[in-house]
């Protein structure tokens, strides 16, 4: 009894509701590029091939967009074809806007044979410096010009507060 207690729960853990596969929606968001970059990373570390990859890439971004990628993730799967086809690196990857991070950190793989892994790794390091970097700046440029208006605001009240009650103190204290 406790045993067919234990199948029938195990397999409600399993088995999703079948209302729970209705509700599924397609999935919409972005996805940072050095995300991108990682997953591909790990992809070919698998063993993958490089069109098999962006193949993969591709299938996986369906409806997500990439950094401020205006082109679709379906372009990747052409680039992998036009990659086994024979097609040149310059050539499959014409047309793709906001994949150029993948393709330069690729080029060379493709082209030269150069494993493909640290080139990745390394670029989705320099992004994500490089989004620190531009964060910081952000914060410093907002610091700045947040001085003038919180002064402006704030030393009246420290005047009306602060000065002027120990100046009418001291003021009817003489008088």
């Amino acid at each position: 009894m406790i045993l067919l207690g234990v199948l029938l729960f195990s397999t409600l853990l399993v088995v999703p509701p079948r209302r729970m596969c209705l509700n599924m929606k397609p999935v919409e968001g972005s996805v940072d590029m050095a995300v991108v970059l990682d997953v591909a990373a790990a992809a070919l570390m698998s063993g993958a091939s490089l069109p098999v990859v962006l193949r993969h890439l591709a299938g996986a971004l369906d409806g997500l967009t990439v950094g401020v990628s205006s082109s679709p993730s379906a372009k990747l799967s052409e680039v992998a074809n036009m990659l086994v086809m024979g097609a040149t690196w310059d050539e499959a990857w014409v047309g793709v806007d906001g994949y150029d991070l993948l393709a330069r950190a690729l080029k060379p793989a493709w082209v030269d044979g150069v494993a493909p892994v640290p080139l990745l790794q390394r670029a989705a390091q320099t992004h994500r410096l490089t989004q620190v970097r531009r964060a910081k700046e952000a914060a410093a440029r907002l610091g700045a010009a947040l001085v003038m208006p919180l002064g402006l605001c704030f030393l009246p009240a420290f005047v009306i507060l602060g000065v002027v009650p120990v100046v009418a103190g001291a003021a009817s204290s003489i008088w």
